[in-house]
């Protein structure tokens, strides 16, 4: 903003003088303030214009969330209703295998609906003393003994033979997925801690139960490296199984901060788990707990060697351990007779009435 004098001085300057200078200097002003309202208008157009966006940005952050949570109540109320009806439907087939077994002929005119050929006469699975890898074996073999069909009459037959946990895990598959055998027969396992490193476990300590014979030992050994190789989806060939059997020989090599990143990651091949290995080692500078070191000898070897160099320096010297017992107890004596042949209790001599009569024995 120009001052009234230097705006005098200024048009003084331009040869103005008079009215001549007095209208110059209101031009002047009069333009400025124009120039100062237009700025105000900009600016207050611009905060406006920041007002309006930032109530959009509002807007639209408020209709995502009333979306998400719409989808997410919709997803539970479609999962809900999933479950609801996957247990109608294993109540119903329950109902109906229970009347096949008396009325089958009623049974397949009135529902149209045939479970299995018999009906699974097995017993419901019970986590409380049943092993759930056991109790599917077991049920595979009666359905092919029955000759069910997997994909139609599996999950269904299995589904009314589950209860408690088991029974949690089938009602809340998906609707398309849970009457898919392996889908099913997937979930419980996981459900119940079967895994790949859990069948790996049980396949590398397995031991004989009691009342085991050898052939039940190798067939339940057989069943957990076959199980190993179903979780962790290796094709059954030589050169996948060298694989598998090489990279768990590796992994267990590994220490432990280096075992649990390569678990982490689940390598399929055994460069690629080197691969990462060396990556790992290279980022922090080759740690000395990388792998696990050899065993050099421990307490064991080290207690031995120093028990034999005690066993040479006796013989070296000419001395026995009969003669380190006689030379201990030739220092003990006889405290009724002072003799040094035997000890008190072994005394011929009668003994010596004292005002101390409890036996004991004194060293020199």
């Amino acid at each position: 903003m120009s001052g009234i004098q230097d705006l005098m001085i200024l048009g003084k300057d331009a040869g103005l003088a008079g009215q001549d200078l007095l209208d110059f200097v209101s031009r002047i002003q009069a333009e400025e303030r124009e120039e100062r309202r237009r700025l105000r208008e900009e600016e207050q157009a611009s905060r406006d214009h920041e007002l309006r966006k930032l109530e959009q940005e509002k807007e639209l952050i408020h209709a995502k969330r009333a979306a998400a949570e719409k989808e997410a109540q919709l997803r539970f109320e479609l999962e809900k209703e999933s479950e609801a009806k996957a247990l109608r439907e294993h109540a119903r087939r329950r109902e109906i295998m229970e009347m096949e077994q008396k009325e089958p002929a009623k049974v397949k005119v009135e529902h149209g609906l045939h479970l299995s050929k018999r009906g699974p006469k097995l017993p419901p699975f019970d986590e409380a003393t049943d092993s759930v890898d056991s109790y599917l074996q077991r049920f595979e073999r009666y359905a092919t003994t029955q000759q069910w069909s997997k994909e139609h009459e599996w999950a269904a037959n299995l589904s009314v033979l589950l209860k408690g946990r088991a029974l949690d895990v089938f009602s809340r598959l998906p609707i398309e997925e849970f009457m898919r055998y392996d889908i099913l027969k997937s979930a419980l396992l996981r459900r119940f801690e079967m895994t790949e490193d859990g069948f790996r476990k049980r396949f590398r300590s397995g031991r004989p139960e009691a009342g085991e014979t050898c052939s039940q030992f190798g067939v339940r050994l057989e069943s957990y490296f076959v199980k190993w190789l179903d979780m962790s989806g290796t094709e059954k060939t030589f050169n996948h199984l060298k694989d598998l059997m090489v990279r768990d020989q590796f992994l267990q090599s590994c220490g432990s901060d280096l075992m649990l990143f390569l678990k982490e990651r689940a390598p399929t091949s055994l460069a690629s788990m080197t691969k990462l290995a060396d990556q790992y080692a290279e980022a922090r500078g080759n740690p000395p707990n990388l792998m696990k070191q050899r065993n050099q000898g421990g307490k064991n070897s080290e207690s031995h060697q120093n028990k034999g160099s005690s066993d040479s320096s006796r013989i070296s010297s000419g001395k026995t351990a009969h003669d380190d017992t006689k030379h201990k107890y030739s220092s003990r004596q006889c405290y009724n007779c002072k003799s040094t042949d035997h000890l008190m209790n072994n005394c011929p001599h009668p003994r010596k009435k004292s005002g101390n009569t409890a036996a004991a024995v004194s060293d020199e």
